[in-house]
């Protein structure tokens, strides 16, 4: 809701950045990975794409190991 109508770059990365950093389960954190690399696929460049990547891969090494 917050991608589609407020539109606020700051608060959505706020957003997504806080939802990563939860405990999930591994389904449900891929899907948030998966809206999040999207997200700056759209709206980002290739360094707030590669930081995502770079995120999925800390929290796969830090929560699924």
């Amino acid at each position: 809701m917050e991608i589609k109508y407020v539109k606020d770059k700051e608060n959505i990365w706020y957003l997504f950045d806080k939802l990563c950093s939860l405990p999930w389960k591994e389904n449900v954190i891929k899907g948030f990975f998966k809206k999040y690399l999207n997200y700056e696929v759209l709206n980002g460049d290739t360094k707030t794409q590669e930081k995502v990547k770079r995120k999925a891969v800390e929290y796969v090494n830090a929560h699924l190991n």
